[in-house]
């Protein structure tokens, strides 16, 4: 299996790992291998040298995980079982990292002497030092922890980028899912808006377009705009999906009867009319609430208001449909609709979630 080819910004991650490896300042140098695994999953050769470090540090159970991840990505290589088998080793998992080791000489004899090496070094692992620690001039206890300190703002640097990126992907998507809702494409739309919101929830609660309150009405309008396409598409799975989402809105943004309307809306294209009515009811039961703390709001990424969600617009629209909240039936006509497939006949004519005629 062929390694995929290492970025830039995780090779001097390896690099940075292999000068505090020469220090013998392991700590350092598993979180410089952790980061360039983290730039670059697949590389092989990361896993292997923090395999090393965990050994050194005795962390045996680690180094055996490490070094069975390089055997997957590079079955070819001795570095991964040689590390997994004295992990082993050092686990008292002897017989078997005994015959690991053998095989280790027969299959690659040019690297024999390394292996051999490495080997040796297991029985050290175990008191707790390496061969060579004790010729060794140890670093001060102060100098180590000052390493340590600029690893850690380091990678609070790596962590503070990655969020960055995040923050704007969540902005590009919002407006990609207006542009499509613009558009009449509800399909991709919620899927632009359910995307923006995964990267949202990855975010365990970085994500912010305001302070406080704001901050959780600009989720609750996004989680709006995705049930409102989703109601457009009108399947019984897609309303299904809306309703919940309506229901998070009633759970963290209150008052809201935009959400009370929606999920009416969706309970009488499911034939749930006693549901919706009681819906409708509650919706309007919140809008005197709802008038006093009312503020413009805008569709999510755009500056364009959201008409649909004054107070007035709301409360005739809740009226009206609470009018048609059942299948009431008008008297018998002639359906002159162009799509109509009883074109001309004779037949009962029934009123739609907005009071529209429609006998179909």
């Amino acid at each position: 299996m062929e390694e995929e080819p290492v970025s830039k910004e995780a090779e001097k991650c390896r690099e940075m790992g292999h000068k505090n490896c020469k220090e013998e300042f392991f700590v350092g140098a598993i979180e410089d291998y952790s980061m360039a695994i983290n730039l670059c999953p697949y590389s092989c050769k990361a896993y292997g040298d923090r395999a090393k470090c965990y050994l050194r540090r005795r962390r045996f159970r680690a180094a055996i995980s490490d070094g069975y991840r390089y055997i997957v990505l590079n079955p070819d290589g001795w570095e991964g079982y040689s590390r997994f088998s004295c992990g082993l080793y050092c686990m008292d998992d002897r017989v078997k990292a005994e015959c690991i080791h053998y095989e280790l000489q027969t299959q690659f004899p040019n690297d024999r002497i390394i292996i051999d090496q490495e080997w040796e070094e297991c029985s050290a692992y175990i008191r707790g030092y390496d061969v060579e620690e004790e010729d060794k001039p140890k670093k001060e206890i102060k100098e180590l922890r000052e390493e340590q300190k600029k690893h850690e703002k380091s990678k609070k640097k790596g962590k503070a980028k990655r969020q960055q990126e995040k923050l704007s992907l969540v902005d590009k998507l919002i407006k990609k899912a207006s542009l499509q809702a613009q558009e009449g494409n509800h399909r991709d739309a919620a899927d632009s808006y359910g995307s923006s919101l995964e990267v949202i929830a990855d975010l365990k609660g970085k994500w912010q377009s305001g302070k406080g309150n704001d901050a959780t009405r600009s989720l609750a309008l996004i989680w709006y705009a995705q049930a409102l396409e989703l109601l457009e598409l009108g399947t019984e799975i897609c309303l299904h999906e809306a309703i919940q989402l309506f229901k998070n809105i009633k759970y963290k943004f209150s008052p809201f009867p935009g959400a009370f309307l929606g999920t009416a809306r969706c309970l009488m294209k499911l034939k749930r009319f006693k549901e919706a009515e009681r819906e409708l009811y509650q919706g309007l039961t919140i809008l005197t609430i709802y008038k006093k703390s009312y503020v413009t709001m805008n569709w999510p990424g755009t500056d364009v208001p959201i008409d649909q969600l004054k107070p007035s617009v709301l409360e005739n629209d809740m009226r009206r449909l609470r009018e048609y909240s059942g299948p009431y039936k008008a008297p018998e006509a002639i359906c002159r609709s162009t799509h109509c497939p009883s074109l001309h006949l004779t037949t009962n004519i029934y009123l739609d979630e907005l009071g529209m005629l429609s006998c179909c």
